[in-house]
């Protein structure tokens, strides 16, 4: 569901940026409280599993596919504020160091597939709703926000309720398997201790990611259906020697899509321990100076 750059408005991305920075920013100030109460390591673990999940794309019909969100399953293990980040961490490695997705349109990837999602699936499990549906209503929530920024500030002639009616239509299909990924990937990393599902979320990208489905994702398949495609502008960091998940060099498809999945698991999760090990650094510190 990344969205290139060019799909949108320029204002349209700016704006996003905008709110994804305050919207990052406020979940940060809440993680803070909420981090002390998680086990060191999970929320690294978890991040790294969500960027495996992403990888691993799978048929929904003939000529499209796709692959874990993720927000539901952060959101779930780790609670609001820290899912959200744990999603914003994938995103930005994704843009920055395999091209996946645009640099301006980073913060639209943000909020449509980190805070939009991320408050759809914590609205429902704050209610005692069950986990299924927040999976489910999350999908459904990010291909609504693309289709209301779309009908703000699309960009061509494809028609905003044409666009809408494809989205929900593809992702409701998408959804489905969302739900299949996230129970199951709760239900594991509640058994795991974090470096266990770190390990398992490196397999899992080493091992699947190669087989993975080549078909475009929905928001690429409507994209294409829609003519959106053609006003994508081509990815600034497309020369990156990991852009588009495969690792340059190699000559064989397979080790290069397992190596690039094991950079990827292994890049987000040593960047979110980071960042992690130096919140709880300096909340130790200011609890006893």
């Amino acid at each position: 569901m990344h969205l290139p750059d060019g799909i949108l408005s320029g204002h349209a991305e700016a704006a996003a940026g905008v709110v994804a920075v305050g919207g990052v920013a406020a979940a940060a100030k809440v993680a803070a409280r909420q981090l002390p109460g998680i086990r060191p390591g999970r929320v690294a673990a978890v991040t790294a599993a969500v960027f495996a999940g992403q990888m691993l794309n799978f048929p929904v019909a003939q000529g499209t596919s796709g692959h874990l969100l993720g927000a539901a399953l952060a959101v779930a293990l780790l609670g609001p504020a820290l899912g959200v980040l744990s999603v914003t961490a994938v995103i930005v490695v994704q843009a920055l160091a395999f091209a996946d997705g645009g640099t301006s349109s980073l913060g639209l990837n943000v909020v449509n597939m980190a805070l939009v999602p991320g408050v759809a699936a914590w609205l429902v499990l704050r209610r005692g709703g069950r986990v299924e549906l927040a999976a489910l209503l999350s999908v459904l929530a990010a291909a609504l926000a693309f289709s209301a920024e779309h009908a703000l500030a699309g960009l061509g002639t494809a028609d905003p309720s044409a666009v809408a009616g494809h989205m929900l239509l593809v992702h409701l299909a998408i959804g489905a398997g969302e739900v299949v990924l996230t129970v199951a990937g709760v239900a594991l990393a509640r058994r795991l201790r974090p470096v266990a599902l770190g390990v398992a979320a490196l397999a899992a990208g080493v091992l699947v990611a190669p087989w993975a489905s080549a078909s475009p994702d929905g928001l690429e398949r409507v994209a294409l259906d829609r003519g959106l495609a053609s006003l994508a502008r081509t990815p600034v960091l497309e020369s990156l020697p990991l852009a588009g998940y495969e690792l340059d060099g190699v000559a064989s498809p397979v080790v290069s899509v397992a190596l690039a999945a094991a950079a990827g698991v292994l890049l987000v999760g040593a960047l979110v321990a980071v960042v992690e090990r130096t919140a709880r650094l300096r909340l130790a510190r200011a609890r006893h100076p």
